[in-house]
């Protein structure tokens, strides 16, 4: 069951939002229209479970509306459109406004049973101008102050009760254009199986949110051409070959030098949040542009993760066809840009045509499963021994023949190689350090592992020790 949020610019809808699921998900600003996208989050009350979002508000239509305002309201009506409840919320400190009540007249052509929450009630000398707001004719409204929490139990409680009385037994659920592997899925069937997180990051007008878009073959997310379109981080659940998965979408990195306002500067540190709950990260890079400084910015706060990784590469419908066919030469490139990311698969893709699109799911869970892995010992002593065959510089430290072939040769007696973690795997390499192992050395020995046990798309975590 889904409850939708509505109501004018600046009356607390986000600010309700996060206190009735019990999260700081949303953006708070006292900017006008600083929530675009739809919003959802998971609300738990007394047993009962709903799916709850915000919107950017409902207004009346402007003969010159910006193209960013006309998507808001897009944006609004198909949360509408989806809700089986509505909250239509008001400020009392504004008292009831032509505006609110040209709202209502929009929201009864939706026919979908409403309850007025009438927000900033702060103290009870408020109380008595809450009348007023029975002209709406919406029945009694519901006092509540979203910042102090006063009035949210009452809420709650009429919530569930009117959602589990409604004749709507059922949600119809969204299907996406994808193919039949890809669809909608309710969250309480999934809670027992942890779905695969992939988040979106990159600078700002790369096509982060049209690729999210492209997934779920709607659009759940505002696009345009003007920076910084997308605010929040979003996310939205799906299942792919009946695996679900958690889909991100995040506000465009720039350098923080040229972050100056407070919604970006959230934006961007709720970014690098969700880098920490998540299993991969896909960097989206706009092709036939070169690299720059802030791409290697983003590449850096991403190999301090330790998450899976994949490189996508977006607009490939504007590289001509002749060009399409240098692939390797693109690579190349990219893998001597993000020399510490070369593990990482790149995908080429286009948004706007859909084209590999799915692919970047494919990818995704091939790397989960990777992440995850755990390698036999029986494999990696066989390992071990095949390291030592190949690479004079690495010895077995129970070969009591050996002989170095001049007294200045260096070399590493290796006692022992055993993973002690995964997710991402982690190895211990016990040997004799009577010298520090160079560099070059752990490179060969991650550059082995990932090829023998395919960890492509997955950083390896290599830690010595000394033999007990």
């Amino acid at each position: 069951m889904k409850v939708c949020i509505i109501g004018r610019v600046n009356v607390g809808k986000s600010t309700l939002f996060n206190r009735l699921i019990d999260q700081q998900k949303a953006i708070i600003s006292k900017i006008a229209g600083t929530t675009r996208d739809r919003n959802y989050g998971e609300c738990f009350w007394n047993g009962k479970k709903f799916d709850l979002i915000d919107t950017g508000g409902l207004q009346q239509k402007k003969q010159q509306a910006n193209e960013i305002e006309k998507k808001i309201q897009e944006q609004t009506q198909i949360a509408i459109k989806q809700a089986n409840l509505i909250l239509f919320v008001v400020d009392i400190r504004d008292g009831l406004l032509p505006e609110d009540k040209e709202a209502v007249k929009i929201l009864r052509k939706f026919q979908i049973p409403t309850l007025v929450v009438v927000n900033k009630v702060d103290s009870n000398n408020l109380r008595k101008f809450a009348s007023d707001f029975f002209k709406l004719g919406l029945g009694e409204p519901i006092l509540v102050s979203a910042i102090t929490g006063i009035g949210a139990g009452d809420l709650l409680d009429k919530i569930v009760k009117k959602l589990f009385v409604l004749d709507k037994n059922k949600e119809m659920e969204n299907k996406s254009k994808i193919d039949n592997d890809l669809s909608r899925i309710k969250l309480d069937k999934i809670i027992e199986k942890n779905p695969v997180k992939i988040i979106f990051v990159g600078k700002t007008n790369v096509g982060k949110s049209s690729i999210f878009n492209a997934i779920l073959g709607e659009e759940r997310i505002i696009v345009s051409e003007q920076p910084h379109t997308t605010r929040e981080s979003l996310d939205t659940l799906i299942t792919f070959k009946n695996q679900p998965i958690l889909i991100i979408d995040t506000a465009g990195l720039r350098k923080k030098s040229k972050i100056d306002s407070y919604i970006e500067k959230t934006g961007f540190l709720q970014s690098l949040q969700m880098f920490k709950k998540t299993d991969i990260i896909c960097l989206v890079l706009e092709a036939g542009k070169t690299i720059s400084s802030q791409d290697k910015r983003i590449a850096n706060y991403i190999i301090k993760t330790n998450k899976g990784v994949i490189l996508i590469i977006n607009k490939w419908d504007l590289i001509a066809q002749k060009e399409r066919k240098k692939t390797n030469q693109y690579i190349k490139y990219f893998k001597a840009q993000f020399s510490y990311l070369s593990w990482a698969p790149i995908i080429f893709v286009s948004a706007k045509e859909n084209f590999e699109i799915k692919k970047i799911l494919e990818t995704a869970l091939q790397i989960k499963q990777k992440l995850t892995k755990i390698i036999d010992q029986k494999e990696l002593d066989e390992f071990l021994l095949y390291l030592i065959k190949k690479y004079s510089f690495f010895i077995n430290a129970f070969d009591r023949a050996f002989r170095p072939k001049t007294i200045k040769q260096k070399f590493f007696k290796i006692f022992k190689l055993s993973q002690i973690k995964n997710n991402p795997p982690r190895f211990a390499l016990v040997i004799q350090q009577k010298t520090p192992l160079p560099k070059a050395c752990l490179n060969i020995l991650e550059k082995e592992l990932r090829e023998n046990f395919d960890f492509i798309g997955v950083p390896i975590i290599i830690e010595l020790e000394k033999p007990q």
